[in-house]
């Protein structure tokens, strides 16, 4: 059975949100098995005592101690991508990275240490005059720290239909407060407008079954006689399933080409596993493409660029991209949690690095200016 592999945001990847990514690996990881008793060390045992003693509040069930002193673990790996999921958690996650979910209608991602919003969709959040670039600091009465856990902002902001949420944010070095009303967020991970003999190819995420959707998108293309060349817009698009990836690169290359090489640490020796594409029956390469980036797109979309980029000599336009070259995968865990680590480095066709550094275009444009329109004059 395929295993599937996240690439997020940055995010994985969220829509109110985390991008990545979802999916799971289906084997169990014997790395955090749940015990009846939570065994603790002297100095914890003097800690919980004092707490004990002299907290105001009380202290969590042992239950919730023992989830806390688990995401502590993965935390002590210090790195961005790895974290502890509840199974709750991950319920919201994977509705997210397939565009649907309860919430305000933001896509957000942890930049460095704060939590930004990459993306505003059709909703509440948009009506009320949030935009993409926006610092998030604060959920109701709950402020966002370095260490605040991107599952931990997702819930937070996420609820029942019709509840509200107040949400603080910085934007250029003023505070901005909004006030929203939860209702049903339903993006689309793929839509494809036709301007001309241009084909327009919008990817928001690569969630659960882009391959099919980009199918469909492909015979509406080939379909269409009038329609010469193709741009692919991955902006704001922070990463999703590694799998899915595979399949919509596939549309534009020809079989077996590598589309991105894994670089895995075994003991002391480094292993490279190189990706390729498959054969598809509605393939597109037999048209011009141009791909269009933004500071946000991130792990898949970036895979996806320098794939076609290094095959075929495609141009990039936009924004130098985000620089998320590591892939995560899932873990599930007895207790029906999950954990997920970084476990390879990817590498473009070209075996160039990209992680923290980022692709840079072929065709710069300011993110205030129309990319779509040099593209559309630069594209033959």
């Amino acid at each position: 059975m395929l295993k599937k592999y996240y690439l997020p945001i940055i995010i994985t990847q969220l829509i109110v949100i985390i991008v990545c990514l979802a999916g799971l690996v289906l084997t169990t990881s014997p790395l955090l098995k749940p015990t009846g008793e939570i065994k603790v060390s002297k100095s914890e045992q003097q800690l919980l005592s004092t707490i004990k003693n002299n907290y105001l509040r009380g202290i969590p069930n042992q239950n919730k101690l023992q989830e806390f002193r688990n995401k502590g673990l993965v935390a002590s790996l210090n790195d961005p991508y790895s974290e502890y999921i509840t199974k709750e958690d991950q319920v919201k996650f994977d509705s997210n990275l397939n565009q649907k979910y309860f919430g305000v209608g933001i896509k957000i991602d942890k930049v460095a240490d704060s939590v930004i919003v990459v993306d505003v969709l059709n909703g509440p959040a948009k009506e009320k005059g949030v935009l993409k670039g926006d610092i998030l600091i604060k959920i109701n009465e709950d402020l966002i720290t370095q260490n605040t856990n991107l599952s931990e902002v997702i819930s937070k902001i996420r609820g029942e239909e019709k509840t509200k949420v107040k949400l603080q944010f910085i934007r250029s070095g003023q505070s901005v407060d909004v006030e929203l009303e939860r209702r049903e967020i339903r993006g689309e991970l793929v839509t494809l407008d036709i301007d001309g003999d241009l084909a327009v190819i919008k990817i928001s995420s690569f969630g659960e079954n882009l391959d099919q959707k980009i199918n469909e998108k492909a015979k509406l293309i080939l379909d269409n006689v009038n329609i010469k060349r193709i741009a692919i817009d991955v902006r704001s698009d922070t990463g999703g399933l590694l799998g899915e990836a595979i399949d919509v690169i596939s549309y534009f290359l020809p079989e077996n080409s590598i589309i991105v090489k894994e670089r895995f640490k075994e003991g002391s020796v480094n292993r490279i596993q190189e990706i390729r594409s498959k054969a598809k029956i509605n393939s597109l390469q037999k048209y011009p493409v141009a791909i269009m980036t933004d500071r946000f797109s991130a792990s898949a979309s970036e895979i996806l660029a320098a794939a076609l980029r290094d095959n075929r000599g495609i141009k990039i336009y936009g924004e130098k991209t985000f620089g998320k070259g590591v892939v995560q995968k899932m873990f599930p865990l007895e207790s029906g949690d999950y954990v997920k680590l970084t476990i390879s480095e990817w590498l473009t066709p070209k075996d160039q690095a990209i992680d923290k550094i980022g692709i840079e275009p072929d065709v710069k444009s300011d993110p205030e200016k129309n990319v779509l329109e040099k593209v559309k004059a630069e594209l033959k």
